[in-house]
Parts: C-alpha cells; structure tokens; sequence
C-alpha cells in the first residue's frame, strides 16, 4: 500500500489497512515497520508535467547532442531566477510550552499578496559568469532587446571565442524582436527543447544562490538588500563549482536517452 500510494500519510494507511483486512494497527507501528523496510517519507520532486509531444522533441534533442564533449565549454547559458523575501518550504517546526500557539513568538506570518522579491537575469560560461540584470515587471521581446541581449549578451559573447547562446523557449526570447537582434548580432543559439530546465547547469547555480541566502542568519528586509545579497553571492561563485556543472552535460544527456527523455535527477 505505501509503495502504490507513495504520498499516503501513515493515518490514511492504517484506515486503507483496517478496511482491506479488519484489523487495527497504529499510525505509529505502521511507521516504524515501514522505516525498518527501508521506507522514509521525504520531501517528493517537483517537476513540470511533460506531454508526449515533449518527451519526443526532448529524446530527439537528445540524441543529437549526446556526441558534444569539448563543444559544451563553448555555451553560454542563461536563465533567469526569482528570489523572494521571508522564504521557507512550510515545513517550519518551533518549540514551545502548551498555551503558547497564539504568542507573536510563536506565529509565522504569510502574506495574502504576492511575496515581495528580486527578479534577476544571468547567464555562465566556462571562464566566467556575466553581469546580473535585474528584471523589474513583465518582461517582453522589446525589453529583452534592450536591457539583456544589447548591453550584456552582445558583449558578453564577443569577448568569447566560438560562443554558442542558450535561452529556453519564454515568449520574450524566442519572439521575432528578439530572433532578428540575435541574427543581426550573428549569434550562434542553442537549439532548445521546450520544458528541459534539467538540462541546464545554470538552474543548479541559482540553487547554490538560493541556499547561500538561506543559510544567512538575518534574513534580508528590503529587496534592495536582497539584490546586493544575490549580487555579492554571484560574483564570489567559484568558477572551479561552474566548470563542474559544465563538464555534467555529457551525463545529463545520457540519463535522459537512459529515462527516454523522462524526468530526470537533475
């Protein structure tokens, strides 16, 4: 039952158990057994639902790249990520005496609204990582051009022998504006497949942001503070920890074709 129903609660399996075979066993006892087979409950992965459409684009994608070594260390990749204040995952425990659940001490406020953050852009390389751009609203093509791919790509993979550009597929990047700056500019871009942010090393860099800022005993107040943070986290990343994220790509792809581009660990 805890194998076919991975996500029951050890309350709800007690009740399936005492209506498939009449008798009762504890909540308690059913953990303790399940934790002596090995049976833990964890904190489950979250992934982007994948249509049949693209698992085929991501296989055939795939398979195309999966003979790149060397050639890895010519991307660029790019992506953007957004940091919020008074972060946590909602599993927040905290100590304290009976009659106490009401104290301010004791109460963790959430906000109705929208949670106040820092939207932020970047891109990496295997010799070092660009500017942050902070995105401030919606970001559309025009804007795209204007404060991302003109002041900081075009520069950026200039300085770069041979580079090739890698942007997923948001609206803002992969519309015409955007397409035509690219091949007036003569950027080599990736080609992407859509909903593949596993892929993409870059994803494991802003999770090395994420817990840097997480692991700060004073939480920042203002987003202006967050942004210098988030500032100050990326230009000290070790570009040996990058160049490691780079040198993953040949067993991405692997695991991918080995998953039939399925979800992976990444």
């Amino acid at each position: 039952m805890a194998v076919n129903g991975c996500t029951a609660s050890s309350r709800q399996l007690a009740t399936r158990w005492f209506t498939a075979t009449g008798a009762l066993m504890s909540a308690s006892s059913i953990r303790r057994r399940l934790l002596h087979r090995g049976l833990r409950a964890r904190v489950p992965l979250y992934k982007i639902p994948l249509t049949a459409n693209h698992r085929r684009l991501r296989l055939q994608w795939a398979h195309e790249h999966r003979t790149w070594q060397a050639d890895w260390h010519q991307v660029v990749f790019s992506d953007e990520s957004r940091f919020i204040l008074w972060d946590h995952d909602g599993r927040i425990r905290g100590r304290r005496y009976a009659g106490e659940r009401c104290l301010p001490e004791c109460v963790i406020e959430r906000h109705n609204c929208l949670t106040p953050g820092v939207m932020v852009w970047g891109a990496i390389s295997c010799q070092r990582q660009s500017n942050l751009v902070r995105i401030e609203g919606n970001l559309n093509s025009n804007r795209y051009v204007r404060e991302v791919l003109q002041p900081e790509v075009d520069p950026f993979l200039q300085v770069l022998h041979a580079a090739v550009f890698q942007q997923d597929n948001a609206r803002p990047y992969v519309a015409k504006t955007a397409r035509d700056f690219c091949s007036a500019q003569h950027m080599q871009l990736l080609p992407w497949p859509a909903y593949s942010p596993d892929m993409s090393p870059i994803g494991h860099v802003w999770d090395l942001v994420g817990r840097c800022l997480a692991r700060d005993p004073r939480p920042a107040a203002l987003k202006a503070e967050l942004l210098l943070r988030i500032q100050a986290i990326w230009n000290s990343l070790p570009q040996a920890d990058i160049q490691n994220l780079f040198n993953s790509m040949p067993r991405r792809i692997a695991t991918l074709v080995a998953v039939r581009s399925g979800y992976t660990k990444y």
